[in-house]
């Protein structure tokens, strides 16, 4: 039985979240030609194709969508061992900050990490972007993921999420003529994005529900009030994604970003910047 190579697993995974061959070997360091070696000999090892052309897109086929989800438990099986078996013993408290639509990432970074360092306490403090990096500048938060560029394009940004328009698929709200929407408060990066979008395409709106928190919009969303816009990692079984067809214009993808703050070199938190880079590297971007 031949074994799979968690390094071409590393390459294969990185092509799947960057949607193509030149932007993974960016991220995995490695040469485009040499990501393209490694699939190919990831196709020998399991007698597959596990990719195919799109006009200028790298596609899964139906077998490489089928490795994906093994490829991560293999991967973070492999960190969880190495991390119970090398890491040092670490204690102490991380203070993080995220964007309430973001609240859905830290599940995923919570397990593989509480794992290896079972001594360390997680506080997680949710609010707009720009109060975040205020709070990282003054101590009060020892991390942040933010939305980038809200904060004057500070950070690293470790991941890209797309925006879409959301309405309920019980209700016809989104075929008004003056469409409501909920949506974030006035400073909100992604508010800015939407509303600048529906003004460039002409369509009328008006702001029906504003609010900092992202259950309250997504319940006016679900309750057929208003037409919302979430980014993939906040899309829910009870929502319905517009199409352009519809007469709303297509949302960019937008980046995540990582602040660190004064007290980041200790290795506690630098082991938790580590995790998140890794961790939502490697998370799948939704599908609509």
């Amino acid at each position: 039985m031949q074994l799979l190579d968690l390094d071409h697993l590393r390459s294969f995974l990185a092509i799947v979240n960057a949607g193509s061959f030149t932007k993974a070997a960016l991220h995995v360091n490695k040469t485009q030609s040499a990501v393209s070696v490694q699939v190919r000999r990831l196709e020998e090892t399991v007698g597959c194709a596990l990719f195919e052309k799109s006009g200028r897109q790298s596609k899964l086929t139906r077998e490489g969508e089928r490795l994906v989800e093994y490829a991560r438990k293999l991967l973070d099986l492999n960190n969880e061992a190495v991390g119970q078996l090398s890491s040092p013993r670490l204690s102490g408290h991380i203070r993080i900050g995220t964007p309430v639509y973001a609240e859905r990432y830290f599940p995923v970074i919570f397990r593989g990490f509480a794992q290896s360092y079972l001594d360390v306490d997680i506080e997680i403090i949710s609010h707009e972007s720009h109060k975040l990096a205020q709070e990282v500048d003054s101590g009060e938060l020892d991390l942040a993921l933010v939305t980038h560029p809200s904060t004057h394009q500070r950070g690293e940004v470790i991941r890209m999420e797309q925006l879409y328009w959301v309405t309920s698929p019980r209700h016809h709200v989104h075929e008004l003529e003056v469409v409501p929407l909920a949506i974030y408060h006035a400073t909100s990066a992604l508010r800015r994005i939407a509303t600048e979008a529906l003004d460039k395409s002409g369509r009328h709106y008006r702001i029906a529900y504003s609010s900092s928190s992202h259950d309250a919009l997504v319940g006016a969303v679900t309750a057929g009030l208003a037409v919302g816009f979430l980014p993939g990692c906040s899309l829910q079984p009870n929502l319905r994604i517009i199409s352009e067809r519809e007469g709303f214009p297509p949302l960019p993808q937008f980046g995540i970003a990582l602040i660190e703050g004064a007290g980041a070199d200790e290795p506690h938190i630098k082991a938790m910047c580590r995790h998140i880079k890794r961790s939502l590297s490697n998370l799948m971007m939704a599908e609509p």
